[in-house]
């Protein structure tokens, strides 16, 4: 009898680009492993035969396989949305791929397969699809709950990340003793159990060039990484370092090391692409989900750029957050000149700007994080009040002067960074997070929805919009206000609208109205008990074509009978159901997935 092969799971990742097309070729190889692609079946067959090759495709089960022929792959499938073409990505399937990482993730963690193995995945379409994703590392963390520590891994040499996907602006504020201090523990407890290293030898990288040569070129090294190297050496690890990156490549400084040693550099990019470990037994490969898993190297998702037309200038240049405020109240002599193409709007009214303030209500010891703080107009008044805020500014322009003003007010920690590419729970790593923002209109939505992608990390937040938007944020199903927004939203928080701000309190006046509001995430126990892909594509598709009934917006997702099921007359438009009502419809279109696999 033949021993049982290991069970490999596939995810082809972007339909339009070459995962699939990769996952049939692997059928075709002699890997002595029982390949179960999670994809659309009929994908799957459209990929075969664009490269004329045969493929025989099974339903996935529990029976164990001795061996398997070539050209065979075992399928958990998942449908997608729209039919592919190759090279021409569709924003329709972006959840779709979402769905597929989430089966995978489940049957994974149920120990159903022994690895995981990812296709590329096109963060920009599903991000385009309302849906914050910035990577397969931070997906399966939140699906699992789980810490994370990704590890690029070569035959000789390991090296860990203390950072993943944030700008290059972000890093340093990243780097804290308590960061510094779960990253190593988790990459030394890992090297022991899973790669046999009873001793190991890690070197840490410096931040600055140089190692910040004695504070000359940056003090990160002397304030922050060389004392908790010190701390962490008396509880026992060998740590080299922190030691210059620019040459602790090179041949004779890995001489020092060992194989297979681990290195923790201050940021993404080093080496070939690897492989990724995560912390309480929730990995990628090596060290800890119990679940390994492979990833190839990024940008390889498909053929042909996407086109980004339906996209204004300014969307593409300046996406985040780069409101700018003119300096406490009226203009001064030497202010910025708003910058149109990136929606500047200089608020200057003092009495709204005192009444935002104590709205807030900043208390002494609160993490403040402000979204485009531009001439400190709230960045100021709020620094006072906790001594030490954080925010986020895309204009460079803005940077010194902002840094100037606050010198003398409190600690202000300033980045220059895209909102929408800043991992927000690394901001957050003792307290919750305050958020304060007078948002870009033009973006406001895409803020918004990545900001609740981290509400476990948030406290509240308040932010300035244009006021049709918070009317929609806040409206009762029947209206016509009532939409995609609103659900989403109010499933995830509560809202209140706290004030209006006529366009006279802005320099130069916007075309519009204005409106404060705050978000406060819900409770864990109060949030939907579903998918939040499924969710999302319920809600999409009925507010869609919304003059539409239920039974008509959803074809394709769930039949008549299945949204009878629900309690609710699919010959309702979506704008008659309340929030919950969405959140059952998810529930049952889950499940009808579900029975269709078995």
């Amino acid at each position: 009898m033949h021993a049982a092969l290991p069970r490999l799971l596939l995810t082809p990742g972007e339909p339009a680009g070459i995962g699939p097309e990769l996952a049939v070729r692997l059928a075709h190889t002699d890997m002595a492993a029982d390949l179960v692609a999670c994809a659309d079946p009929d994908l799957l067959r459209r990929a075969a035969t664009r490269l004329g090759l045969p493929l025989h495709l099974s339903d996935a089960d529990d029976q164990a396989l001795g061996a398997r022929a070539r050209g065979r792959l075992r399928v958990l499938p998942v449908a997608l949305a729209q039919p592919e073409t190759p090279g021409h990505l569709d924003v329709r399937n972006a959840a779709y791929v979402l769905e597929t990482l989430a089966r995978a993730s489940d049957a994974c963690r149920a120990g159903h397969y022994a690895a995981l193995v990812t296709g590329p995945v096109h963060k920009g379409i599903i991000n385009d699809a309302g849906i914050p994703f910035t990577g397969h590392t931070e997906f399966f963390a939140a699906r699992a709950a789980a810490d994370v520590l990704m590890l690029l891994a070569g035959p000789h040499l390991r090296i860990a990340l203390a950072t993943t996907h944030l700008p290059l602006a972000a890093v340093p504020a990243a780097i804290t003793p308590e960061r510094l201090r779960r990253v190593l523990g988790v990459l030394w407890r890992g090297l022991q159990r899973d790669f046999g290293m009873p001793a190991p030898r890690i070197a840490v990288l410096g931040l600055n060039p140089h190692a910040g040569e004695n504070g000359h070129l940056g003090r990160e090294e002397i304030d922050i990484i060389i004392p908790t190297l010190d701390a962490l050496r008396g509880a026992g690890m060998h740590l080299l370092g922190p030691l210059p990156a620019d040459t602790a490549f090179a041949p004779a400084a890995r001489a020092r090391l060992r194989c297979g040693t681990g290195h923790v550099p201050r940021s993404g990019a080093a080496g070939a692409q690897g492989r990724s470990i995560r912390h309480r037994r929730q990995y990628h490969p090596g060290l800890a989900l119990r679940t390994h898993l492979g990833r190839p190297r990024h940008r390889a998702g498909h053929r042909r750029p996407q086109s980004r037309r339906g996209q204004q200038p300014a969307q593409r240049r300046a996406h985040g957050a780069a409101t700018v405020r003119a300096p406490c109240a009226g203009r001064m002599s030497g202010a910025a000149r708003p910058k149109k193409h990136i929606g500047q709007h200089f608020l200057h009214d003092r009495d709204i700007i005192e009444r935002i303030v104590a709205a807030v209500a900043p208390q002494p010891g609160d993490a403040l994080l402000e979204i485009g703080p531009g001439e400190g107009v709230l960045t100021l008044p709020l620094l006072r009040a906790v001594g030490a805020l954080t925010a986020i500014e895309l204009d460079l322009d803005l940077l010194e002067p902002l840094r100037a003003r606050a010198a003398e007010v409190g600690t202000l920690r300033l980045l220059h960074a895209d909102v929408l590419k800043v991992d927000l729970g690394m901001l957050a790593p003792a307290r919750p997070l305050r958020i304060v923002g007078n948002l870009p209109y033009y973006i406001s939505s895409p803020i918004l929805f990545h900001c609740l992608a981290y509400a476990t990390h948030i406290r509240d937040m308040h932010f300035m919009l244009q006021q049709e938007v918070v009317e929609r944020m806040a409206a009762a199903p029947g209206g016509k206000d009532y939409g995609r927004l609103s659900v989403m939203l109010q499933l995830a928080c509560t809202v209140e609208p706290l004030l209006q701000v006529s366009a006279g309190a802005f320099r130069p006046p916007p075309r519009v109205e204005s409106a404060v509001v705050r978000l406060t995430p819900l409770a864990r126990e109060a949030l939907p008990q579903v998918a939040p892909a499924a969710l999302e594509q319920v809600v999409r598709a009925a507010f869609g074509q919304r003059r539409k009934t239920l039974g008509n917006a959803l074809r394709g997702v769930l039949d008549a009978d299945a949204i009878r099921v629900c309690g609710i007359d699919p010959r309702l438009r979506a704008e008659r159901l309340a929030p919950a009502d969405f959140v059952r419809l998810a529930q049952q279109s889950v499940a009808v997935r579900a029975a269709s696999v078995l």
